[in-house]
């Protein structure tokens, strides 16, 4: 299945099957799913080939994903949302190019607020009243 027939964003949950033109187009698709279930994202982290420099696989996340950084010696310290979320999308790139959904974890261990979603920084500029 490739993503980019797919008009106005995802219309299920991310899939291994799907299939996407750039690490940039699996962001934006799992960006959209985000924001119809109710939760923000961020680019986790992102790996290049040694040989071709060219990047090879990527991990898109929860804005909850993984635990907050302790700091004893923070004079005003900002409150966290990290709280330990594995939700997550994990997408790799294949010797043709295409990139593919290599995992997808959609548990999450906070509330999901879709009415909600376009106040997360991550969705921020698009159409509140879209999808």
């Amino acid at each position: 299945m490739d993503v980019n027939a797919i008009p106005d964003g995802p219309k299920s949950e991310p899939e291994e099957a799907i299939e996407f033109d750039s690490n940039d187009l699996a962001y934006e698709y799992y960006k959209e799913y985000a924001k119809s279930v109710g939760f923000g994202t961020a680019k986790l982290s992102s790996r290049r080939s040694r040989s071709s420099k060219e990047f090879i696989d990527a991990k898109f996340s929860c804005i909850r994903y993984g635990n907050k950084q302790q700091s004893d010696n923070a004079i005003n310290p900002r409150p966290s949302p990290k709280i330990g979320c594995k939700a997550s999308m994990h997408v790799k790139r294949k010797p043709d190019g295409k990139w593919y959904i290599h995992s997808f974890v959609k548990e999450h261990n906070h509330e999901l607020i879709p009415s909600q979603s376009h106040f997360f920084r991550s969705h921020r500029g698009s159409d509140p009243h879209k999808g």
